[in-house]
Formats: C-alpha cells, sequence, structure tokens
C-alpha cells in the first residue's frame, strides 16, 4: 500500500503552497462589481432616454445620469486608492498602464478580476484568458468555438491585448 501511495501520490509533497489571496482583493472585487452595476444602469438610462417624450422624465433622466457620473469617478478613485495600497499591485497597475492601448480602467479591471497577473508567464496568462485552445481543443471543438479559460470574466477582452503582447515578449 505504502509504495503505491508513493508511485500515485508521493510528488503531492513537492509542491509549494500557493500565495495567500491580498488581503484588499475582497474590497476590490466590491468596488468592481458596483461599478459594474452603474454602468449597466448608465448604459439602460441612455437606452430609454431615447423613447422618453416627457419633459419631467427627461429632467430626471439627466439627473441621474449626473449622479452616476460622479458616483464611478469616486469608485474608481477608490479602486486606484486600494489598488497603490500593495505594493506589488501597485506595479503590476503601472506596467500594465505602461502597455499602449491599456489604459487605468482596463488595467484595474484586469487586477481585479485576475489577480494572478504578476505571478503566470504569458503563455499562462493567454491559457487562462483563452484567446487560444488548449491541445484537447483542437478538432472538432475548436471549430465550434471552445476556448479554454477558467471561466468568463468581465475583463476577457482586455486581456486577449495584453496577453497577446506578453506571448510575444516571452
Amino acid at each position: 500500500m505504502r509504495r503505491c501511495w508513493q508511485r500515485w501520490g508521493g510528488g503531492a509533497h513537492s509542491l509549494s503552497p500557493d500565495d495567500p489571496v491580498d488581503r484588499n482583493q475582497h474590497v476590490l472585487k466590491e468596488l468592481q462589481v458596483t461599478r459594474t452595476a452603474l454602468i449597466k444602469e448608465r448604459t439602460g438610462l441612455k437606452n430609454r432616454e431615447k423613447t422618453l417624450t416627457l419633459p419631467l422624465l427627461k429632467c430626471q433622466s439627466k439627473v441621474r445620469l449626473d449622479q452616476i457620473a460622479r458616483q464611478l469617478t469616486q469608485l474608481e478613485e477608490a479602486l486606484l486608492e486600494v489598488l497603490k495600497q500593495s505594493p506589488k499591485k501597485a506595479r503590476a497597475f503601472d506596467i500594465l498602464c505602461s502597455i499602449p492601448g491599456l489604459g487605468a480602467i482596463t488595467a484595474m479591471t484586469i487586477l481585479v478580476e485576475c489577480p494572478e497577473i504578476g505571478t503566470m508567464t504569458g503563455k499562462q496568462i493567454a491559457s487562462l484568458c483563452g484567446p487560444c485552445p488548449h491541445d484537447p481543443a483542437i478538432g472538432s471543438m475548436a471549430r465550434q468555438g471552445i476556448y479554454s479559460g477558467r471561466m468568463e470574466i468581465p475583463a476577457r477582452c482586455s486581456l486577449h491585448a495584453s496577453t497577446r503582447l506578453c506571448s510575444l515578449q516571452s
């Protein structure tokens, strides 16, 4: 029995533990979820605004849009402040912002949705966000558009540009 364990599970002893999640990660996620909800509300208001005919409703819609704009600014400032509290995240933020085409909002979104950024190689990140299929997905599954990736994340589109650049550099 012991030999069987050593043969099949003995390699587990050589694994190193993952780094614990940053203390501020939950705060960042909560701020990001709130920001996303405000953006969805803003989009809905802008769509409804096109069909409004009553002056009262137009005025209320404009006031609410202004309020959402102020709240978004406050949330983005709070996100940036919390990101800057962690030296690792602050460095990763600066690196992401230095990539042409990625702004502060995109960099914040990437760091909130994918906290493992900065601890992986370019190929691992590309595999994580799913711009290219894994070997098992090649063939009939690839033609159906089944991609690798741990999950559908809001920052997926943002990750495509940054992972492509990382893959080219490594």
